[in-house]
């Protein structure tokens, strides 16, 4: 190719001096970054997907799937109420769906029966003394120690999973 007359070609090694200073990342950089973040990928993910902590968390929202059950079971059933008494029993060991209007008995742990959960990972505790007897009525808001509401909680050796029982009846995860 030709040059037009008059016009000269410009001089490019400037440039490609000034490039070469500017390479990038050395492959030792890039090796030790990959090192670092796989560490801290490694410590995170043993912190937040321990096995004991998934136990409490699955126990709390089976206790949470419980008092919603017999929520819903108050709010149908309102003849049943005065009779059958359909009652959460909670103390330290156990939390179980059973009836009984004046003095429920306390229900034997058994890890197969599907309406109580047997705490593997800690113990139940709540703001309220235990044990704790809910019910609700037939608009299903708690009644008797929890009528004003009430904090049941799952401890393990860490943490506590929480689960709240607002007077108006609403029951979540807090």
């Amino acid at each position: 190719m030709r040059a037009h007359a008059g016009w000269s070609r410009p001089d490019t090694e400037p440039m490609q001096r000034q490039l070469a200073g500017a390479a990038g990342f050395t492959l030792l950089e890039l090796v030790i970054m990959l090192v670092l973040i796989s560490v801290l990928a490694t410590t995170a993910t043993s912190r937040f997907f321990s096995t004991a902590d998934l136990n409490a968390r699955s126990q709390r929202d089976t206790l949470l799937q419980l008092s919603r059950q017999l929520q819903l079971r108050s709010m149908q059933d309102v003849v049943g109420l005065q009779s059958r008494c359909p009652l959460l029993y909670v103390s330290a060991s156990v939390a179980a769906i059973t009836t009984g209007c004046n003095n429920p008995a306390a229900p034997q742990p058994n890890a197969n029966d599907p309406r109580q959960i047997t705490p593997q990972a800690g113990q139940l505790q709540s703001d309220k003394p235990l044990p704790l007897i809910l019910r609700f009525d037939s608009k299903g808001q708690p009644t008797g120690a929890c009528s004003a509401g009430c904090v049941i909680s799952l401890n393990d050796a860490t943490t506590a999973y929480r689960l709240c029982v607002a007077a108006s009846g609403y029951i979540r995860a807090c």
